[in-house]
This record gives C-alpha cells, structure tokens and sequence, in this order.
C-alpha cells in the first residue's frame, strides 16, 4: 500500500473518527444544552404565565371597586333604595360590568339581594348554591374588611369571584354596612383574552373533570406532589408546561397547561444527522481540507453560537450572525427566533405592567430595581440599570434609612410578612409631586424573593382628600356653634392661648399637657387635621425625636383651621346678653320682692358670664361625639341649678376637662354588650352637675361603667417607681404624667398626661380633685372650687333653689 494511500485511508479514518466524535459531541453538547435552555424558558414562561392570570384575577377585582364607594349601594343596605336596584341590580347592568352573578350582603350576612344572569336570555334568576355556600362558609363574606379574590368551581365550571366591603364615600360610618360578591365565568372568551396577552396555546384542566390527556393525568400527579411548574416532552416537536392553582380555600381547583414548539430541538436534530450524512459521503473529496473546513466552516460559527446562549443565559437578547444557509446556520437562525419570541413575551407582559397606568418596579432584598420596570417608572425617574431604589427614587435621607432597615426586617421573615411590610416607607415627595407607594410580595415555590413596589401620584388624591377634610371640619365646627353660640369664640380663645404657650420653651411635662389638650379639644370640634398633627407631635416627644418640626405641623395646622373658622364667623366677640327663661322669672321675683338694689345688680352682673347649663350641655355633645366614635350608648343627665360661671377664671379649667370628659366615655362605659353580661342597661349613664357643697363652688362627673382598675393602677405605679402604699398613692399616682392603664396609645386617650393636666389647672385655681371609684359600679370625679371664683351671694342663693334635672340620649344630644 503505498504512502499516499495509508495517508488517504488515514485521513479518512480520522476525518470519520473527527466526525463521529462532532456528532456525538454535538449531541452532548447542542442538544442538552438546547434541551435545558428549553426546559427552562418554558418553566419562566409557565411562571409568568401564571402571573399574567393572577393579574387578571385582579383586574376583575378592581374592575368592581367603584361600587363598594357608592353612597346608594351603602343607602340601599341600610334603608332599602329602590331606584338604586332597579337602576342598577338588573341583567344589563351585570352585563356591562361582565358579571355572571352577584350577591349583595348586609353587615350581619343576610341577603339583600341575589341574582345570576342568563347570557343568552338576558333575565335574572336565583344564584347558583355553590355560591351561596361559598359566602355561607365565610370564604366570601370573612367578617373583616379584607378584599377577597380567586377562582372558585361553581356547578362544575371555573368562575372569578371577588368580595368587597361596601362603605360610603365620605368613610363616616363606624363599620361597613356589608359588602358584595361578584362572579364571572372563565369562557373562551375570557381564555382567549389570556392567550393574546400571553401568545401561547393555553388550556384550563379543572381537577374534578377527568384529565383530557395521559401528559395531564402525569402532570396531574406530579404537581399533587409539591411541585409549583413541571414540563414535560411531547416527542421532539413540542414541550408542554404545567401549573397548578388554588381555590379560595387553598386546594387544589385546576392546573393550566400552555404549549410550546421546540424550535432548537428539531434543528440540532436536522444538524447532527446531516453532519454524518453529508460527512461521509464528502469525506473522500474533502479529505485534505476537512480540517481547514471544520475549523472555518462549523467551529467558529458553533462558538459564536454558544457564546450566545452563554450571554443568553445571563439575561441580555442576543442576535447571532448568521453566515450561509447549512444547518448550523438553520440552527443558529432557529437560536435567534426563539430569542425574539421570549422578548416578544416579555414585551408583551411590559405592555400588561404599562397598562395599569402604575409605576412598577420590582426589588430585591439589597434594594436593586429590576432593569423590567413600567413605562410610567421609566418616564418619571429613567431606567434602574440595576440602581438601588433609594437612589433610583428623588427621596430623603429619612427614607433611606428607613426603608433600609424595615427591607432588613422583610427579608429576616421574623414577623408576618403583612406586619413587616406596613413598616416600610409609604409616601415620598418630589417638588410638588407626592408619591404614594405600596408593596406586594414576589413569590416561588412558596419562597418570597423579592418586592414589587407600586408607584402612584397621589397629589391630586390628596389634595382633595385635604379638600374634603377641610369642609368636614368646617362644617362640625358651623354644627356646634348652631348649638351654642358661645362655643366658638371660647373654643378659639383656649386653643390660642394653648399655641400660643408653644411659642416658648417649655418643660417636657407641660409640653405633653398642652399637646395632649389642644388634640382633645379640637378632636371634639371635628378638626381631625390639628387633633393628627397634635397626636404625631407627642408621639415625636415620646420617642426622643426632633420636636420643633412636630410642634411647627401643629401650629401650621391649627393657622389653617382658625383662618377658615374666622372667614365663617368673623373675628368680633358676640356682645349680646342672653337669659333664659328661668333667670328671667328669677330677675322679675327678686324685684316684685323688693330685694336690695345690690342683689339685682350682683343678678344683673352674672349675666355677663356663661349660664352653667350652657358649659354643661357643651360636655353632653362631646361626650355624644365620643359615644358616636367608639360605637357606645350613652345617656346624660344635666343637673343644673340655673347659676352662671365666670369664664375668665374657670375657662381653661374647662377646657382641660375634656380629658376626663373623654375617659369616662372610653375607659368608663363599657360596649353595650360586655354591660349586658354584667346586668346593667345596654346604654351607659353619665351625669353632669353643678352644685355647692359647704363653702366651695362643686362641679361633679359621674359614670355608672366599669371602675377604675386600682390593681392596675398599683401595676403601672411599680413599673414607673412610684409610690403604691394606699388609696391616696394610687389616687396620686393616676394623676402622674406618663402612667395610663391603657397598653395602647390612641388618639383618644392613652398617653397618660391629660389627668395630670386637669390637676395642675384646677389646682392653680385654688380647687381640688377627688374620686370615687367603686369595681363594676362607676367613678365620680368631683372638682371643688372657693366661692371666689363665683359671684358669692348669687351662689348662696342658687344653693337655696330647686335643681332643674335634663335627662336625654348622648344620640339626640346635638339634635
């Protein structure tokens, strides 16, 4: 055999060794590394997929969410409205709002009404029971405020259900009145929606229909075991995903199944088969350039390639050249379209995200955006490039190191996740633009991975909620001087001179006292906005924060509360003596009687001062404003001897009685049913008198609710080392600033410092403070001041006179 031929025969040995060698490097190499890029893709796709169906769960949900805002819908709960059924409980109505049935609630789970439309008929009929028995198991109707929405089976089909609480608009009801049950049926219409959004083949496989195909029943078992996605092969043209979602109840209700053609598989196949046909059968004729051609003609473009799938991998869309018309060019080509259509999918869920109109954006556990974020996000603070949010975002030092510490507390996964997330910052402003965000968890395999942070303009939103606050308060403030004329110009005068006293430094303790006052005061007159900035400022007190900003909120707010005040009323003193009725009986008797020039003139002279039932009646209204907050009855009883007060010496003392005023209502009176289980009257009782008592003016309020808690009191004096021996320590120790027997601080009452206020004002008058308190029975606080502060011989007089007693409900107080 002669030199060239061994040469020949050798080269052909190894270029069919080199190319067997490349067809089964290929087909490790190519086809498993395809296969899993496949494998893969089609688990995110299922992944998102699923998403996409979430949000058009909830894209339902909020599709309803204008009617749980009607003041009909709450009016037609509460009293029956008629025109608002027939104008929109009808078949065309659910029709336009693409609702299959619906149920109206009441607040205590009765029916008010229920109807499932017929589609082709366009008539109501009774809603199917499978419903009814969704809401009768609290899955529809939970007893809270809680959005609820999902996918149910009801009579064998899948349907999207959402519950809503109903509230009026102006959100000045104590509870919701009760709330309403939407469903809609998923149809082809409904699933071929979800295959344009998403750009696949989809297909629903409720679990109690018998599986449609052996790949379903073997997916089926897969996923009962745990599993959140599973792929399976369907020969080498298709891969078919699975994923499995839950009912309202957290069972297993269907599995979704979407399709997808395997594009590399079938060219890598086409590839490495011509590559040992072609290979031999040119093997002779190509046999002293085979090696250049091999290394020209496949390594390099099979390089380029993997080097693709390489940067692939890593998340950025590559285009691989694509040189000549073989098969690696086909499969390169085959590379490049499904890179286009996994960014034709993801473009399409960017174009989902932009349609909510919101800023999205979705974060890790170190604070880095997602280089996916919506449009909106992109136009209002440009693209993340894998930025940290409070760098990405206009916001302050503050917000940094909040959000850093609350996302620590998020990712710990120590408390729930709900509680930790409520810590994080919710509201940041950029010029005159607010923004308001809200965070929802990124979930897989039951595993939270992330944040996605949703982000609003909400200026125009609050600037009308201001606006609405505003002509709330404006008009409690018109309620309450239509009630008493005096009310106004008093209240004005105590709350000016309480910010006025912020001018100066003061001492921590009477700090607290004029904070904690002023918020009493103006939380009874309806102006919530000082009341809240007045409760921010003690909780910055409390925590050792900076105070001055704080206390500059409050005056800020009140400035803008006294100036719509006097644009109503004006800024003149009301100069006009009014009696009544009996004073002037009085007045006419004295005189018929001959009585000393001097005693009518001390008569005349009184009537410059507030008459007591006047002041008195002031403190039934609030305590009828407090009533009404905390959903209690109360009954007040007025006992008035028909004398005058002097408002100069006892109006701030007046003004700080709020406090007890206050704690009567909310620590006193028990709710209405705890009093039923005691004995007592549903409604609790509240009596109001003026008397004199010996040589002291008395002004006495008196609770029939459940006592002041002593052991509690001695509980709370340990904790804050202070004496605890006696009765008389306990009763000091209730009066120390900073001791409250409440665990939790409202804006009602909790601080602990309006006791010690009342004290310290009715001790600067020369008056005293005494209590009576008896476990189960009620508390007296009794105020004693000298004769002084009254007019002396009208005192003595008032003491001889019968006492008028007025008695009604706190509800028809300020009727």
């Amino acid at each position: 055999m002669s030199l060239r031929t061994k040469a020949l025969v050798l080269v052909l040995l190894g270029l069919g060794l080199a190319l067997g060698l490349m067809q089964i490097g290929a087909r490790r190499l190519v086809l498993a590394n395809f296969d899993r890029l496949e494998h893969e893709a089609l688990l995110r796709t299922t992944d998102q997929t699923r998403s996409v169906v979430l949000t058009m769960v909830e894209e339902f949900q909020l599709r309803s969410a204008d009617w749980a805002d009607w003041d009909d819908m709450a009016t037609y709960l509460v009293d029956g409205n008629d025109g608002f059924r027939e104008a929109n409980l009808t078949a065309d109505s659910m029709a336009s709002c693409n609702w299959d049935q619906v149920v109206v609630l009441h607040a205590d789970g009765r029916r008010v009404f229920s109807a499932q439309r017929d589609r082709e008929a366009g008539t109501l009929s009774p809603v199917s029971k499978e419903l009814d028995d969704l809401v009768d198991r609290k899955l529809l109707n939970p007893g809270t405020d809680a959005v609820v929405a999902g996918i149910a089976r009801i009579d064998d089909k899948l349907y999207l259900v959402a519950s809503r609480v109903i509230r009026k608009t102006d959100r000045s009801v104590a509870a919701a009145p009760g709330r309403y049950v939407t469903s809609r049926l998923i149809d082809p219409a409904w699933i071929e929606r979800l295959r344009q959004f998403t750009f696949l083949d989809v297909h629903f496989h409720p679990l109690f229909a018998p599986a449609q195909s052996a790949t379903a029943e073997r997916a089926r078992k897969a996923l009962a075991e745990g599993k959140s996605s599973i792929a399976f092969e369907r020969g080498d043209s298709h891969y078919e995903g699975f994923t499995r979602f839950a009912d309202l109840e957290g069972g297993p209700l269907f599995d979704l199944e979407i399709s997808v053609p395997r594009h590399l598989r079938g060219a890598a196949t086409q590839m490495s088969e011509a590559l040992i046909q072609y290979g031999l059968l040119t093997a002779v004729v190509l046999a002293l350039v085979s090696m250049m051609w091999v290394g020209r003609g496949l390594l390099r473009p099979l390089a380029r390639l993997l080097e693709g799938v390489t940067r692939f991998q890593a998340g950025e869309r590559v285009v691989v050249p694509v040189k000549g018309q073989d098969e690696l060019a086909r499969l390169t080509a085959a590379f490049n379209g499904m890179v286009q259509v996994i960014g034709e999918r993801e473009d399409a869920l960017r174009l989902v995200m932009d349609a909510t109109g919101d800023g999205l954006a979705v974060i890790d556990f170190q604070g880095r955006v997602d280089d996916q974020v919506s449009a909106l996000a992109r136009e209002r603070f440009g693209a993340p490039a894998g930025r940290i949010l409070w760098d990405w975002l206009p916001v302050d030092e503050r917000f940094r190191t909040n959000f850093q510490v609350n996302l620590a507390q998020v990712a710990d996964g120590f408390l729930p996740f709900e509680a930790a997330v409520d810590q994080l910052p919710r509201r940041f402003q950029d010029g005159e633009t607010i923004y308001r965000l809200e965070y929802r968890g990124v979930w897989r395999e039951e595993r939270l991975q992330g944040l996605l942070v949703i982000i609003n303009d909400a200026t125009e939103h609050l600037s009308a909620e201001r606006a609405e606050q505003e002509s709330r308060e404006l008009e409690s403030v018109v309620r309450n001087a239509l009630r008493d004329k005096h009310a106004i110009p008093t209240f004005l005068e105590e709350n000016q001179a309480l910010i006025g006293s912020l001018n100066e430094p003061l001492p921590i303790v009477e700090l607290k006292r004029v904070l904690h006052t002023l918020k009493g005061n103006t939380l009874l007159f309806g102006l919530e906005s000082v009341a809240h900035a007045a409760h921010q400022a003690e909780d910055a007190v409390l925590a050792d924060a900076e105070i001055e900003p704080a206390v500059a909120r409050v005056k800020q707010a009140w400035d803008s509360a006294q100036q719509r005040i006097l644009t109503v009323f004006g800024n003149r003193q009301d100069q006009n003596v009014e009696l009544e009725e009996r004073e002037y009986e009085r007045f006419l008797t004295a005189m018929m009687e001959r009585n000393a020039d001097g005693q009518l003139l001390d008569i005349v002279r009184s009537w410059k001062h507030a008459p007591a039932g006047v002041v008195l009646r002031r403190f039934s209204r609030q305590i009828e404003v407090l009533a009404r907050r905390l959903g209690k009855e109360v009954t007040v009883e007025i006992h008035d001897p028909g004398c005058r007060l002097p408002r100069s010496d006892l109006g701030q003392f007046f003004s700080s009685l709020v406090h007890v005023v206050r704690n009567a209502v909310d620590h006193g009176i028990e709710p209405a049913a705890e009093r039923l289980g005691k004995g007592k009257s549903a409604e609790g009782h509240i009596e109001l008198s003026v008397r004199t008592v010996g040589q002291d003016f008395c002004l006495e309020i008196k609770d029939d609710g459940r006592g002041i808690n002593w052991e509690a009191v001695r509980l709370k004096a340990e904790s804050a080392t202070l004496p605890a021996e006696n009765t008389r320590d306990l009763e000091a120790a209730l009066f120390a600033d900073g001791l409250s027997t409440r665990d939790e601080v409202s804006e009602i009452s909790g601080r602990g410092v309006g006791l010690g206020a009342v004290r310290e004002v009715c001790r600067r008058l020369g008056g005293d403070v005494h209590i009576e308190s008896h476990a189960g029975l009620g508390t007296t606080f009794r105020f004693r001041f000298p004769k002084e502060l009254v007019d002396r011989d009208l005192a003595e007089r008032v003491a001889t006179l019968p006492a008028t007693n007025l008695t009604w409900p706190a509800a028809a107080a300020g009727a």
